[in-house]
C-alpha cells in the first residue's frame, strides 16, 4: 500500500509541475487623447479594463498617449500626432504582435477579440468611411483599426505619417482664399 500511496502522491505532484500555459492572445491596444478627449481617457480606460475581464481569448496591453497642445494644426495636427504615437509603440514592439488602435471615442460593445478573425491573413485593417465622404481626404476612418506587427507594417505608418505630414506642410503653405468685398 505505501508504494500505491507513493505513487500516486508522485503522480499527483508530477500534474503541479506542468507549467501552464496562458492560451490568451496579446492585443497592444494603442489610443491617444487630446485635450478636447481628455475627458473621455478615465471613462474610457474603464471601459477597456472592464471588456478586458470578460474577455476569455484575449489580454490586453493599454499604451496610452496624450497631448497639451491643441492648437497646432487643429484637428489635422491632432491626428498627425495620434498617427505618430502609434507608430512609435508599433515600432516598439516585436514582429507577430497585434495592435490595435482606438480612438477615445469608440466604446467597444464587445471584446476586442472578436475581432480577430478579420485580421487573420491580412497585414493591415481599416475602416473605409462611407461614400460620398465630406472630401477627398476622408477615405479611410482612423479611429479604429488594427494590424500585425511587421517591417511591411512598420513602414506603412512610417509613410503614413510622412504623407500625412506633407500634406498638412501643403495645406500650410497655400494663400487663403481671397474675399470680394
Amino acid at each position: 500500500h505505501a508504494s500505491a500511496a507513493s505513487e500516486a502522491s508522485s503522480r499527483a505532484l508530477l500534474l503541479f509541475m506542468v507549467p501552464t500555459i496562458d492560451l490568451k492572445v496579446k492585443i497592444d491596444l494603442i489610443s491617444y487623447a487630446t485635450p478636447s478627449v481628455a475627458p473621455l481617457r478615465e471613462w474610457w480606460v474603464q471601459q477597456i479594463c472592464e471588456l478586458a475581464a470578460l474577455d476569455a481569448r484575449a489580454h490586453y496591453v493599454l499604451h496610452l498617449g496624450s497631448s497639451s497642445d491643441e492648437a497646432a494644426g487643429g484637428w489635422h495636427g491632432a491626428l498627425l500626432r495620434k498617427i505618430k504615437h502609434a507608430h512609435e509603440v508599433v515600432e516598439r514592439l516585436p514582429d507577430g504582435s497585434l495592435a490595435l488602435f482606438s480612438d477615445l471615442d469608440v466604446q467597444p460593445l464587445r471584446p476586442y477579440s472578436e475581432l480577430l478573425p478579420t485580421a487573420s491573413g491580412a497585414d493591415f485593417v481599416i475602416m473605409r468611411e462611407p461614400q460620398p465622404a465630406a472630401s477627398d481626404d476622408d477615405v479611410y476612418n482612423s479611429g479604429l483599426w488594427m494590424l500585425n506587427v511587421s517591417q511591411v507594417t512598420r513602414r506603412l505608418l512610417a509613410r503614413w505619417v510622412e504623407t500625412y505630414a506633407a500634406a498638412l506642410d501643403a495645406r500650410a503653405t497655400r494663400a487663403p482664399p481671397r474675399h470680394n468685398g
